[in-house]
């Protein structure tokens, strides 16, 4: 098949080259015949029929360019019968072309009624009729050399313009979510039926964390409670990290009283993942992930903070502080008050101030973890997870460190 496709852009671009040569040889016949009328000073007929015969030239050579595109894509049966037809009829235009000649030179059939008359006309208007024709063929040949182009573009590229009309049409979308059993892709427009159908059984494992609450698709299962007890299992299989868990900054885990149950399930399906960093957190999250991770020697794990009560979000706010904490995975409750609202915004502030990765919400959870797969996977992409390699800041943070040495600096003068 790719042979056959192969074989056919090649005939395709021998004749685009031939279409381009026809029409640079019909370029200078016309400026050989234009250079005969104006030397000798024979037009045929007024301005008005040498414009409309000088059109009609126009669009026979148009003409004469689709044919000739056409007749490359038909059988070698029908070719030889038409070559057979124009032997026949060369020996006649030949006849007439030796009756035509002029300085050694010949004209086209199409063009010798321009020069059938023996009236004078002016040069003014003969010269701008002249300049149309020439942007005519002009236009003509860039035509044929944009199609020319645009040909080499799908040869390089390597794919069969057959795969491209069916497979990246504009009619659909291609995409995919690089998770283990996961290898629909999907073709339907977004928006339709048939992409939300498919997008939601790829999203079947997330729903109790999405909670997707279009009625259509809303999956009655997670209101109902009835599958609380269903294994959840590993998202991605496992693999070998680009970096050590000791090269980087510590990824932190913190998560609310009524979204522990979301994390634990998180954790397990982005495990293989997870374990690829040093995994610190709040006392009770620390303990959970000690349940999900136990037996594996290779989780390393860092200091282990008090609750957020008791002070563990402050604790987490001075490890960045200190530049030991390069992500945030914070499962927050918003339906319900806390006792330490202050801490809570003050560790979501605080990230906000050293531009630390940070997720508050499960589907921000879900969306980071396959930028960082794609980070450490294979020879690693460090620019893509970059608070666990520097110390950032804020861009507004400059500015505000200017404004402080002002006021220190009127205060001491």
């Amino acid at each position: 098949m790719t042979s056959t496709n192969q074989s056919s852009s090649k005939s395709s671009l021998q004749s685009i080259g031939n279409n381009i040569s026809n029409l640079s040889m019909m370029e200078d016949m016309v400026k050989k015949v234009i250079m005969d009328m104006m030397s000798d000073g024979v037009v045929s007929g007024s301005t008005s029929t040498t414009s409309s015969t000088v059109d009609s030239a126009i669009k026979t050579a148009a003409r004469r360019r689709k044919s000739t595109s056409t007749r490359s894509s038909k059988s070698s049966s029908e070719g030889n019968k038409k070559k057979k037809k124009k032997k026949n009829q060369s020996s006649g235009k030949k006849k007439e072309k030796s009756k035509n000649k002029r300085r050694g030179r010949s004209r086209s059939p199409e063009l010798e009624h321009l020069v059938g008359g023996q009236e004078n006309m002016s040069s003014e208007p003969l010269k701008l009729r002249i300049e149309e024709v020439m942007n005519d063929l002009n236009n003509l040949l860039l035509e044929e050399k944009e199609q020319l182009q645009q040909q080499n573009k799908n040869n390089n590229s390597g794919i069969p313009n057959d795969i491209l009309d069916d497979d990246y049409s504009d009619s659909g979308s291609v995409s995919t979510l690089e998770t283990k059993g996961s290898t629909l892709s999907t073709r339907s427009k977004p928006g339709s039926r048939e992409f939300n159908q498919e997008m939601v059984s790829k999203l079947h494992t997330h729903r109790k964390s999405l909670c997707i609450q279009d009625d259509e698709y809303k999956d009655n299962t997670h209101s109902n409670n009835n599958n609380d007890d269903e294994v959840v299992k590993s998202e991605v299989d496992d693999f070998v990290a680009a970096f050590d868990p000791n090269d980087m900054r510590c990824l932190a885990l913190v998560s609310h009283n009524e979204m522990k149950t979301t994390m634990k399930n998180f954790v397990i399906k982005y495990k293989n993942v997870l374990k690829k960093f040093r995994l610190t957190g709040t006392n009770s999250t620390m303990k959970m992930l000690g349940q999900v991770f136990e037996g594996d020697t290779s989780v390393v794990f860092g200091p282990a903070c008090s609750s957020g009560p008791l002070g563990g979000d402050a604790e987490l706010v001075a490890m960045m502080a200190q530049g030991k904490l390069g992500g945030i995975l914070f499962f927050q409750d918003p339906m319900t008050s806390h006792p330490h609202q202050c801490d809570i915004e003050c560790l979501v502030r605080q990230a906000l101030v050293h531009n630390t990765i940070i997720a508050t919400t499960p589907t921000t959870a879900m969306t980071i973890m396959e930028v960082l797969k794609m980070a450490l996977k294979g020879d690693g992409r460090p620019e893509l997870l970059p608070s666990f390699f520097f110390s950032l800041q804020s861009p507004t943070v400059e500015s505000y460190k200017k404004g402080q040495a002002k006021v220190i600096e009127n205060r001491t003068s």
